[in-house]
């Protein structure tokens, strides 16, 4: 299982050292402008800018920690189901436009000539079927069926008794039977195969239900967009996450209906320059699509990238503000200019911290964490809540969100406090309240006394507290 190392802010495998059942409790479900969703209890703590806050501290507009990036460690290699680039292509090309439901026959559906005859060349060469070609409202299809020479040798039959090895192949992976309405990528495919592998399925989905289109304006500029079109929610998520292996961030709508559509519609759409330009350099699609391929990355490549997705806390612009002002330079000096207030790429970004010296914003840069914007905090009633424990990093990834692990806390600790300093975060801000040296205190739990929050002056230079009344009444006295 992925968790974060607070060390060097890279997800790291850790295993689960027990999963605790906490009962049934009220659940929120946290939705992302990622289209991430997480159901935990309001007071189960998620990675913010400002460190650990529970879901009930949450509003739209929060930043939390998501994955940037899923590496996958320890790939598990198996011979039961082989998983080359080529079947893999082919298994995109049949999740997008194809259909192997049971007790019907295998088929595949697509206009671009291109792709209709990679994906009967693929299906020939690595299962031995045959193919019948037709037309569907006018479209080209093909059935993938089995021949088989019979007993008089001189003619052929269709089907059994050998059976079909396209559809062994699809029953080994777990996905035979499946509708366009619940199809998924086989779990089996994420952990086996390898970058190369991935590479291709992706470009098999893309070919079939992707779209790259670029929209032109009267001022002479365009935008170009990416985006993968599905009914279902499942297999959406899954192409986001296949995506994440390549560090494409891409963000799922939450379903959309047209006027002639009877079921939703879920996106996935890659709009941000950097990570658009990511997928042509890294990815592609096949077909007639990816003609535009080429010329999308040609356009992005001549004009200034504005990332809009993947972008530093305001905080992280607040930190390099201070340590310009510790070293007394110039922006003209530093090559920069940075605007208060502002969030900031994270190339800028990284460089900046490379220069001022900021190494905990250039750990955050170079980092596998993407700040996630949070769009809605929904309670959707009482259900059964588990928790795990991981030794060590003391959080773990639930579906691309980076939480801690409060079970273990619960039940293995007395005493619980959180820590939070305005200054470290914002100097501007806990100066005009008079915040300077102030930490506060929370006791979230105290099994032999109250829970309360209280207020201590901390002395940076020798990381010690006082209390506050005190140190307030020495300053007044000198």
């Amino acid at each position: 299982m992925l968790s974060l190392d607070p060390a060097t802010t890279r997800l790291v495998p850790v295993r689960p050292a027990a999963v605790i059942a906490k009962g049934e409790n009220d659940v929120f479900e946290v939705r992302t402008s990622t289209g991430r969703r997480l159901r935990a209890t309001a007071n189960h703590p998620v990675l913010t800018p400002k460190g650990w806050k529970t879901v009930g501290e949450l509003a739209p507009g929060s930043l939390i920690g998501a994955a940037r990036r899923l590496r996958v460690f320890g790939q598990q290699r198996t011979e039961t189901v082989f998983l080359s680039p080529d079947r893999l292509r082919l298994l995109g090309y049949m999740i997008g436009d194809g259909s192997y439901k049971r007790y019907r026959g295998l088929s595949f559906i697509s206009g671009d000539p291109h792709t209709l005859e990679d994906c009967i060349a693929i299906a020939q060469r690595e299962f031995g079927v045959q193919t019948r070609r037709g037309a569907a409202n006018g479209t080209p299809e093909v059935d993938f069926v089995t021949v088989y020479p019979n007993g008089d040798g001189a003619t052929r039959a269709y089907g059994r008794p050998h059976g079909n090895a396209m559809r062994e192949w699809l029953r080994e992976l777990a996905v035979e039977g499946q509708s366009s309405y619940d199809k998924r990528v086989p779990a089996h495919v994420f952990a086996s195969a390898d970058d190369e592998g991935l590479r291709a399925l992706l470009r098999g989905l893309f070919s079939t239900d992707g779209c790259l289109t670029r929209r032109g304006y009267k001022n002479g500029s365009a935008l170009w967009s990416l985006h993968y079109d599905t009914v279902s929610w499942g297999l959406a998520e899954d192409v986001r996450d296949l995506l994440l292996r390549f560090g494409i961030v891409g963000q799922v709508s939450s379903g959309y209906q047209s006027k002639k559509a009877t079921t939703p519609i879920y996106r996935v759409c890659i709009e941000d320059s950097r990570h658009l330009d990511a997928f042509c350099r890294l990815i592609g699609i096949e077909g007639r699509k990816g003609e535009l391929v080429g010329r999308c990355r040609t356009e992005l490549n001549q004009r200034r990238s504005k990332p809009q997705v993947d972008r530093m806390p305001v905080s992280a612009t607040d930190e390099l503000w201070a340590h310009k002002r510790a070293a007394g330079l110039s922006w003209r000096a530093l090559g920069f200019r940075l605007q208060t207030g502002k969030s900031l790429d994270r190339p800028t970004a990284t460089i900046l911290a490379r220069r001022l010296r900021a190494w905990d914003v250039y750990q955050m840069a170079t980092g596998d964490l993407l700040w996630d914007r949070v769009v809605g905090v929904l309670p959707v009633g009482r259900e059964p809540v588990y928790d795990l424990v991981m030794p060590g990093t003391h959080n773990f990834v639930a579906n691309g969100l980076v939480v801690h692990n409060s079970g273990e806390l619960e039940q293995v600790s007395d005493l619980v406090l959180f820590i939070y300093r305005e200054e470290y975060y914002d100097q501007s801000k806990a100066r005009s309240e008079g915040k300077e040296n102030v930490a506060e205190i929370r006791i979230a739990k105290h099994r032999n006394g109250p829970v309360a929050d209280l207020e201590l002056f901390f002395h940076k230079e020798h990381g010690r507290f006082h209390d506050l009344d005190r140190q307030h009444a020495g300053a007044a006295g000198s």
